[in-house]
This record gives C-alpha cells, structure tokens and sequence, in this order.
C-alpha cells in the first residue's frame, strides 16, 4: 500500500511473506549536485553493511526505483527529544560518521550546494548566512536527519538516504537540531553525547553555525519544492 506520495512514491509491500519498501523518485525535488542515484547508492550500501540502514534488496537506476527492507517504526519527535533518545540518536551518528569513507568520492561543498539552490530561487529576500568553517573532517553525511527518517526496530536505523553526501561531520549535527527544533539545552545534550564529553566553546559555536546553514539551506530548497 502507499505510505507516501510527497516528493518520491513510497509503498510498503509484503513480499513472501517478508515486509519490504519501495521507493520511486518523484519529478518535484528540486535538482541539486547533492542528489545523484549512484552515490545515494554507495552511501546507502556502507550504512547498511554497518546494520545503520536498511538492506538494499533491489534497485532500477534508469526510473531511481530503491526496494528495501523494513526495519522498524518512526518514533514521534517529542519521543525522539527525549534526552535518553537522543543520546540513543547520538550514538548511532557517530556510527555513521565513523564508516571508512575510502574509495568514496567528497560531495559538493557547502558553498557549492548552497550557490546551486540560491541560483534556482528568485526572490532575492530568502535569508543568508555565514558559510559554516569546513574542518576536512569528512564522514558519512545522511544530511536529511529528522524524525521520519529514523526508524526503531530495536536498534536505530536510517533511511533515505538520496541527500547523503560526504562533508563534515558538523553538517549531520547542524541539520538534525534544526530539524528537530530543539532547544539549546537539548543541542548540548545532543552534542556531548555524540562526542562522548564536554563540548568545548569551538564546537558549540560550530554546531549554531551549521544549524543556521541547514536552516538557510532548507528555506531555499522549499521555496524551489513547493513555489
């Protein structure tokens, strides 16, 4: 049956007596050099071989049709808050980032990403921001963190991963608090528990920096998803 019919078709499906999912690009996501089949592929596959995403089953590149196993429910985004949850949260995207990115190509850069979607909009009164210090601490980037995309089945997984690239892993912690729309508080507990200690003042400010790029950046891509 379809469970989703946004920006790409999604179904769920029994298949001998296994749940699996089926996604299908939709024609409304706005193009970018972030979104290409072939690396969502790549990116997607190294998660699942760690058990942080779902199995590939089958994939069509010609129609960017993606079959996958089913791995659990969504947890509601005040659930998802919760500080023993995002600590949960917290250490699987360390996990993540911790994933051998050899032999994997390095995405477009923030400012290439944010030019590309900045190019396509033309009101010219969307907000700006500083571009967030890029350390070269590249990892596995999801880059699409919010509550739909994590499924419980016991252990936290990831799914879609068609906006994934490798860029710092800031990117990942910018993009989820904002999402999420947690508090400043949360944000630290969120930070600490993924570094596995106190924040220092540097990284504090580079996790605000990222969230206001990830908030900027999301704006552009909404106003070219649904003008």
């Amino acid at each position: 049956h379809l469970i989703s019919a946004s920006l790409n078709d999604v179904w769920c499906a029994s298949v001998a007596s296994e749940r699996v999912v089926i996604r299908r690009s939709g024609q409304r996501r706005p193009s970018a050099p972030i979104v290409e089949f072939e690396r969502e592929l790549q990116l997607h596959e190294r998660a699942a071989q760690s058990g942080l995403a779902p199995k590939i089953i089958a994939y069509q590149p010609d129609d960017e049709l993606l079959v996958t196993e089913f791995v659990g429910e969504t947890i509601s985004v005040d659930e998802l808050k919760r500080p023993q949850n995002l600590e949960r949260l917290a250490a699987r995207l360390s996990e993540v980032h911790a994933i051998s990115i050899i032999d994997l190509p390095v995405g477009p850069t923030n400012e290439v990403l944010l030019g590309a979607y900045r190019s396509q909009v033309a009101d010219s009164g969307l907000p700006t921001c500083q571009m967030p210090f890029d350390d070269g601490d590249f990892v596995i980037c999801h880059h699409d963190l919010h509550a739909d995309i994590v499924r419980d089945g016991g252990a936290l997984k990831f799914i879609d991963w068609e906006y994934a690239r490798i860029a710092s892993r800031m990117n990942d912690l910018g993009v989820l608090s904002d999402n999420l729309e947690l508090t400043e508080t949360q944000s630290m507990i969120f930070l600490e528990a993924y570094l596995g200690r106190a924040a220092n003042k540097d990284e504090q400010r580079q996790l605000r920096s990222h969230r206001d790029w990830a908030r900027v950046l999301f704006s552009l891509w909404s106003a070219l998803t649904y003008q």
